[in-house]
């Protein structure tokens, strides 16, 4: 399972990126590993899911319409710091589309969170 994650990940890391037929039924099954116990596995999902969304609106719209937004604002929060950098910028990716996009990331309660981060004491 790691190795198909990774896998996964990187295919959508680099530029050109895979079509986005190609790599949409990966969504659903990328946002259910982000649960996995294996912190690697987990870790590497969030990373293809930031690749992913990086790009035109229809890359962002795909990964808000996995409903994945609210885990990916929690995850700004957790203490395994290992997450928060995918996480950040898959919510710099949803707020840099329409302002709608954005709109779910503020109700999903990205604002805290990032603020928190800024923090130069932490």
């Amino acid at each position: 399972m790691q190795s198909a994650v990774w896998a996964l990940s990187n295919l959508c890391r680099f530029k050109p990126q895979p079509a986005i037929e190609h790599i949409a039924a990966a969504v659903p099954v990328l946002v259910l590993m982000i649960q996995h116990p294996d912190l690697e596995i987990a870790l590497d999902s969030v990373w293809a899911l930031s690749y992913i969304c990086d790009g035109p609106q229809e890359r962002v719209q795909l990964i808000i319409e996995s409903g994945v937004v609210s885990t990916i604002v929690q995850m700004l929060g957790i203490e395994n710091t290992k997450f928060h950098m995918p996480a950040i910028r898959i919510v710099g990716n949803i707020c840099a589309g329409i302002d709608k996009q954005t709109q779910i990331t503020i109700n999903a309660g990205c604002l805290p969170p990032i603020v928190n981060l800024l923090d130069p004491k932490k």
